[in-house]
């Protein structure tokens, strides 16, 4: 948490706000999320007196590409590749990578708006706003990317498909997991076969589907594999237009600190004890991977 809907959320807004925007200050504190953070390649290239020409993702991960002179860069989001190698060099780009792992949060601050806590990344805009990364648990990441591989930035080549990126791709993910013996769930939050799901939205998306979490991969049909694959975007796609979920203690919150509202569609995530909104079957809740699955005995028999 934040998952693929969250972080698409913000990008699009961020997309819509401060694209072609300048940055004239910047403030990195001394935390762990720039534990990746090359200090020289900074010194190369400062984030100071940058424009910010493209705002993309892949996964949970947001690139933005910034270079010293306006120009706003096309956006493909069915590449992996945003940017060509060449084209770095070219215009003499860098690409600022960042994850808010577990309890990140990207802030737009408007004149006048306090900042809030454990807030490591501030950078001042032309527009006068301030665009600010937090993270109270510090598992979140913010980067410089040492520059473009097969896949979004050479550090993330290893992630799988995105499923909003291009549907073939997505397919061929989950035909890959049904290759595996693998449980189904573990393999979706693996990242390298499919990547930006997390717990939430496996849960949902496999209680959508009717697959028990702890399916062997090797056991799903064809027509199986395909509704997973359907499912994944479509449930991906309602979370987006919903802007994502906020959960009980309401750390995820958009660029403005808006919750998001697809919680209110949770069919199995902490939906335990309940009935189940397709049969009525009392949901069911288990230990998986230091965390729980939520899921529904009834519409995800365990074959």
């Amino acid at each position: 948490m934040p998952e693929l809907p969250e972080v698409e959320t913000v990008r699009s807004d961020l997309e819509e706000e401060v694209l072609g925007d300048q940055i004239l200050s910047s403030h990195l504190a001394r935390s762990r999320v720039f534990r990746d953070l090359d200090e020289t390649a900074l010194q190369d290239r400062p984030l100071l007196g940058r424009y910010l020409l493209g705002i993309f993702r892949w996964g949970k991960f947001i690139f933005m590409a910034l270079g010293p002179n306006l120009g706003i860069l096309e956006r493909d989001p069915h590449r992996r590749i945003f940017l060509e190698e060449g084209l770095l060099e070219e215009r003499n780009l860098s690409v600022l990578v960042l994850h808010l792992g577990m309890s990140g949060q990207i802030l737009l601050l408007r004149e006048g708006d306090p900042v809030p806590p454990h807030s490591h990344m501030i950078l001042g805009l032309a527009s006068n706003l301030r665009l600010v990364y937090c993270d109270p648990r510090t598992f979140g990441r913010v980067f410089l990317a040492s520059g473009i591989g097969t896949g979004p930035v050479r550090e993330l080549q290893h992630l799988g498909a995105d499923p909003l990126a291009d549907f073939s791709e997505l397919l061929f993910g989950y035909e890959l997991m049904a290759r595996s013996s693998a449980e189904v769930k573990a393999q979706m939050l693996d990242q390298r076969k499919v990547c930006g799901i997390g717990n939430i939205y496996a849960d949902e998306i496999l209680i959508r589907s009717g697959v028990h979490p702890r399916r062997r991969g090797s056991t799903l049909k064809e027509d199986e594999v395909l509704n997973l694959a359907q499912t994944t975007l479509e449930t991906l796609l309602e979370a987006v237009e919903l802007r994502g979920s906020s959960l009980k203690d309401l750390r995820y919150r958009d660029l403005f600190g808006e919750i998001g509202q697809f919680q209110n569609f949770h069919l199995a995530y902490q939906k335990d004890g309940q009935a189940c909104k397709i049969c009525g079957c009392e949901i069911a809740k288990e230990k998986f991977q230091g965390r729980h699955s939520h899921y529904c005995p009834t519409c995800q028999p365990l074959i």
